[in-house]
């Protein structure tokens, strides 16, 4: 499995996580370009260095990463693959986060029964810790159910954008298929965990999935 692309995701780069406005996205673009055009660097609580790769936080990269989020559509591929805030037991975990201490963060999601996107978030501590199957299964559940898909869409695109539990889990399964390639998309074929419709969709794109693989 590929981490890139948690590791460059657009929300990572600017310091956020997925539930952030317009106006805080441009904020923290502005303030990284103001620290970058002195020489100097800014780190936020989202960048959990322990647990990921450094970040190329330039102007060049600030830039690109606003330009990447900026239709709705977009903002929900990558808004996939990041932490959502929208609790304390969120802010906790990404505080632990920040410091490398997954084990707690990963029991104070699991604890967290206030909000349906605590499972989400286990997801993609899942994909940061390798455990592809897992994540990806988690994180389907979530999209799978009508309600729960609802409130991460309408958070992660401030309502911008409107797709229903199918249309959201066909889209996360396609962009997944990118990195965590065939391996893991046979483990999960062959796992009780994806919906008949989901086995129906990977197995209807296959091929294109493992030619959008190998061109990645």
């Amino acid at each position: 499995m590929d981490t890139q692309f948690i590791a460059e995701n657009p929300f990572r780069i600017l310091g956020l996580t997925t539930e952030a406005s317009t106006k805080q996205i441009a904020s923290s673009e502005s303030r990284i370009k103001a620290f970058s055009k002195v020489g100097k660097t800014i780190d936020f609580p989202t960048d959990m260095l322990i647990l990921l790769p450094p970040i190329d936080r330039n102007e060049e990269t600030v830039t690109a990463a606003r330009a990447a989020i900026a239709q709705p559509a977009d903002r929900l591929k990558y808004a996939f693959f990041w932490f959502v805030n929208t609790s304390p037991a969120h802010e906790q975990a990404i505080e632990c986060l920040s410091m490398g201490d997954a084990v707690n963060a990963r029991q104070i999601l699991t604890n967290d029964k206030t909000d349906t996107l605590s499972a989400y978030n286990l997801g993609v501590l899942d994909l940061i810790e390798l455990n592809a199957a897992q994540g990806v299964a988690r994180m389907l559940g979530v999209l799978r159910d009508e309600d729960a898909c609802n409130h991460f869409v309408s958070t992660v695109t401030a309502g911008a954008a409107s797709f229903n539990s199918a249309q959201t889990s066909q889209l996360f399964i396609e962009q997944a298929s990118t990195f965590i390639g065939p391996d893991v998309l046979d483990k999960l074929m062959q796992s009780g965990v994806l919906s008949h419709d989901d086995k129906s969709y990977i197995a209807g794109n296959r091929i294109a999935f493992l030619v959008k693989i190998i061109n990645d």
